[in-house]
């Protein structure tokens, strides 16, 4: 940056005041930039010399310089959900309501959802507005204090948290050889061998030795999320809860999750501040070029549910306009706020 500097300066005041030998030393310092000077090193280490690295003639000093084939774009995969036998709503949420304690506020209020096969369902909402507290209710981890929450007696569930890479980077420091072939290995119990194992995971972006040889405390957080991915996706769920899943995630993997859930057999339901990712896997609306591909259309010949709901002090409402009207929500808002 210094030499280039130093080249454009010399060059304005050599045509200004018509020096010939500033223009001069501007461009022969201008060759030496683009033919000799850089980073390069010989083949022993020291600095480059072209009369000593490169005998004979040559068109230019410079090597080419290798540029890597483009690499192969990320696809992702998800696992048929197997038959569930008879049919029935996957989740069933019936004006449930949910507080801390007696002499709390109420958290989630008079909340009413049912998710079934192949349903995709988002729910937007500011922080605090009662979404995690919606999602503990949906995948167990808490009951309702009033009302009732009901799940299809061979439904296998999913749950991607807010905190699995967190919890992932917990399992590594307890465990400091683990890796993420030897943590899927201890989670599956035998029901997949390790072929299978290193597909899966080499398929979201885990090949090799970054599954068997890297620990899990050294992953990145990425990497982190695909693993966690991988331990949802063996099980072969028929529904899929994920919460902020784009976390961590790279712009390329994140469009083909967001491609994979929008095709998908089963029930999506998700949580996620990335509006672009919730119109494609939850609404449908995908770029140009992200739906051609045969599963397309195919998924679209059975017309699916698709649904956006906004929690705002606890209590639940269908976004009609989906996260168009979300978005012309919070531009309200925030014009208000900025007039105030």
């Amino acid at each position: 940056a210094h030499i280039e500097k130093t080249i454009q300066q010399n060059m304005k005041a050599g045509k200004a005041n018509d020096d010939q030998n500033k223009i001069r030393q501007a461009k022969s310092r201008q060759k030496k930039l683009d033919d000799r000077w850089g980073m390069q090193v010989g083949a022993k280490g020291g600095r480059f010399k072209l009369n000593k690295e490169l005998n004979g003639f040559f068109l230019k000093s410079r090597e080419d310089i290798d540029i890597p084939p483009e690499e192969r774009p990320v696809v992702i995969t998800l696992p048929e959900p197997p038959d569930l036998r008879f049919p029935g709503s996957l989740l069933s949420v019936e004006k449930a309501s949910y507080r801390y304690s007696p002499k709390t506020p109420v958290v989630i209020q008079d909340i009413n959802l049912t998710v079934g096969m192949g349903d995709r369902v988002g729910v937007l909402g500011l922080n605090g507005s009662g979404k995690s507290t919606l999602i503990k209710l949906l995948v167990g981890e808490t009951r309702p204090t009033t009302g009732s929450v009901t799940t299809h007696p061979r439904l296998k569930l999913g749950y991607y948290s807010q905190h699995a890479v967190e919890d992932l980077k917990a399992l590594g420091r307890d465990d400091p050889e683990l890796t993420a072939l030897s943590l899927l290995t201890r989670d599956v119990d035998g029901a997949l061998n390790e072929g299978e194992l290193r597909a899966l995971l080499g398929e979201l972006g885990l090949p090799g030795r970054i599954a068997s040889d890297i620990p899990v405390t050294k992953l990145s957080g990425g990497q982190l999320v695909r693993c966690g991915l991988a331990r949802l996706f063996w099980q072969r769920p028929h529904c899929l809860v994920l919460d902020e899943v784009t976390t961590h995630l790279d712009y390329e993997t994140v469009t083909a999750l967001r491609v994979a859930l929008s095709q998908w057999d089963g029930a999506v339901v998700l949580v996620s501040h990335d509006r672009w990712f919730m119109r494609g896997a939850v609404e449908g609306n995908m770029d140009e070029g992200e739906d051609e591909s045969e599963e397309s259309d195919e998924a679209e010949e059975a017309p699916r549910r698709r649904v956006v709901y906004r929690l705002k002090g606890g209590e639940m409402s269908v976004l009609n306009n989906g996260v168009d009207q979300f978005e012309q929500i919070m531009e309200k808002r925030a014009s208000k706020l900025l007039d105030a």
